[in-house]
């Protein structure tokens, strides 16, 4: 059997700001390319090691879009469940306890992804178990082949001054009996093995920010073959970063980076007087009186748009 292999999707809606596309078509672009490649690579299991979601409410138009491209419908492909470990952004609050009240269980109702845990799932002679964040690792049966997802912080170098994340080695050599072990959370792809065990990590499905380290992130995809247990990678197609990130002096006509603006905004707002009971109206005027760059316009928009989404 072949498994084909994704860590953290962090599926949106709303565009970051330091972004020039709509992040909800670049997404879906990829996502169709997951599909595809588990339809050509003829797949019978996609893995997927957790932060699904970027955010646990999401947009009725990201919820449809992806039910429908897991099911097949209107997509020309077969329905796909996806057996995953739930992240922290799927959850309210951080809160495994919040699950029934997040995206990721209209997924689950939709028959279009299955939450692993310590149970074992059965995959013809394989058990494959799960971790949700925050959730103890299991131990796998004597005896028996055994796969694992879980989502926590292993990774093979610092993200930041201070950062020391599990090793992925030291990992799999104290949480033996799995001969795969796929990890979410770290957004950086890496594969390493440490006596029977292949411990992987497929990073994120789409660059989170302007960062150097993320201007330069190959997001991808693998097939895992439970018979040679041996693991294939996929380069998922990406722009130049030129084309997808702003450079920090021509976001707004200014020359001043969005997120400089927005503050900007911020300030001269908390300066004024005479606010009314709506705050879209409040905007509209303020927008006008002042004379706000349209991107901004536009960030403050979509910021707005997410918020009225989660609560």
């Amino acid at each position: 059997m072949k498994i084909l292999l994704s860590s953290d999707l962090h599926l949106r809606y709303g565009t970051p700001v330091s972004r020039r596309d709509k992040i909800f078509v670049t997404q879906l672009a990829k996502m169709g390319y997951l599909v595809n490649l588990y339809t050509e690579q003829d797949c019978g299991l996609w893995l997927q090691a957790g932060d699904f979601f970027d955010a646990p409410r999401l947009p009725n138009i990201l919820i449809a879009t992806y039910i429908r491209l897991l099911k097949g419908v209107g997509f020309g492909t077969t329905e796909i469940p996806i057996h995953c470990v739930l992240g922290q952004h799927d959850l309210l609050m951080h809160n495994l306890g919040s699950m029934s009240r997040s995206v990721v269980d209209i997924f689950r109702s939709a028959g279009v992804v299955e939450i692993l845990n310590s149970n074992p799932r059965a995959v013809g002679d394989v058990l494959i178990y799960g971790a949700s964040w925050g959730q103890d690792v299991p131990s796998p049966r004597t005896g028996k082949r055994s796969i694992l997802v879980l989502h926590k912080m292993i990774g093979t170098e610092p993200l930041y001054p201070g950062h020391d994340p599990i090793k992925p080695k030291a990992f799999a050599n104290n949480h033996g009996g799995y001969e795969l072990i796929l990890c979410g959370d770290y957004h950086y792809r890496f594969e390493a093995r440490s006596k029977n065990t292949l411990i992987v990590n497929t990073g994120c499905l789409t660059r989170q920010s302007c960062s150097e380290r993320d201007k330069a992130l190959q997001p991808a995809a693998a097939v895992y073959d439970t018979t040679t247990k041996e693991i294939r990678w996929f380069d998922i197609s990406v722009e130049p970063p030129e084309k997808v990130f702003y450079a920090a002096a021509e976001a707004t006509d200014e020359g001043v980076s969005v997120r400089e603006a927005v503050a900007m905004f911020v300030e001269k707002l908390r300066a004024q007087s005479g606010i009314c009971v709506s705050l879209r109206d409040n905007l509209e005027q303020y927008f006008e009186l002042n004379d706000t760059p349209k991107l901004v316009r536009q960030k403050i928009g979509q910021v707005l748009e997410e918020v009225s989404c989660e609560n």
